[in-house]
């Protein structure tokens, strides 16, 4: 396991991790970090130009960063106080040019507390992400009593 800020998560040994595993490990810590920070000055850092960003999969995908970099600013640049757990990220094959893993998150936005527990599924192609896609169930949380 490897912490970044503050959790653990999961990466292949570097002995028998390719290069694009070891790539795609990076990309997730990456974009983990920058929904954290809502940091969306990382967005070019972690997506193509054309990429295509799936919110929900039955609603259209944003198709470019400017699209992405929108979104950022309008949705995750106002959410705060991020509680968040990735599980063990799957990679089809040590030189794989995907990767998906389970994830867990909670996070405070304008309307309240707000958990979300799902998939996140990345394409990758030279190192940033030509797709993501994003499966989860979303619930508000109650405060405590």
């Amino acid at each position: 396991y490897r912490h970044v800020l503050g959790l653990a998560l999961w990466h292949w040994p570097r002995a028998t991790a390719g290069a694009a595993r070891l790539k795609a490990g990076e990309l997730l810590d990456a974009y983990l970090a920058a929904w954290i920070n809502g940091d969306g000055r990382s967005l070019p850092r972690i997506f193509h130009q054309d990429a295509i960003y799936s919110i929900k999969p039955f609603d259209p995908p944003l198709v470019s960063l400017p699209e992405i970099e929108a979104y950022w600013e309008r949705v995750v640049g106002r959410q705060s106080d991020h509680s968040v757990r990735w599980m063990k990220p799957h990679y089809p094959g040590p030189e794989s040019t995907t990767v998906s893993c389970e994830i867990s998150i909670q996070f405070t936005d304008p309307r309240g507390r707000l958990g979300l527990f799902g998939a996140i599924y990345f394409e990758l192609r030279s190192g940033k992400a030509l797709e993501l896609r994003q499966y989860y169930r979303a619930n508000r949380i109650r405060p405590d009593v």
